[in-house]
């Protein structure tokens, strides 16, 4: 199911395996998770792996895109986060 391959994923990103957990939260999300709390951590752990792997100007993009979805009903403090995590990788796509 896609919730154990996100378990799976999880695991990978946490062990600091950036590209393979990267990957493998793509097909989580294509199979389909059942509420919109995984999808949105899918989705910024795949924002944090493109950052981690140095590819700031992906990761913004993922912030920013993550802000922009309103089927991920975002709270005040994950708004704040995401926000926070997109200027530091515009930052680091600067300079």
């Amino acid at each position: 199911s896609a919730e154990i391959n996100y378990l799976q994923r999880r695991r990978l990103f946490n062990q600091e395996q950036y590209k393979e957990a990267e990957s493998q939260f793509k097909i989580a999300l294509e199979l389909g998770l059942t509420h919109h709390s995984l999808v949105y951590e899918s989705l910024r752990l795949l924002a944090l792996s493109a950052f981690y792997k140095g590819e700031y100007h992906e990761s913004a993009n993922r912030f920013q895109s993550m802000l922009e979805r309103k089927d991920l009903a975002l709270l005040g403090g994950e708004i704040y986060e995401l926000k926070l995590w997109k200027r530091k990788a515009d930052f680091f796509f600067k300079y």
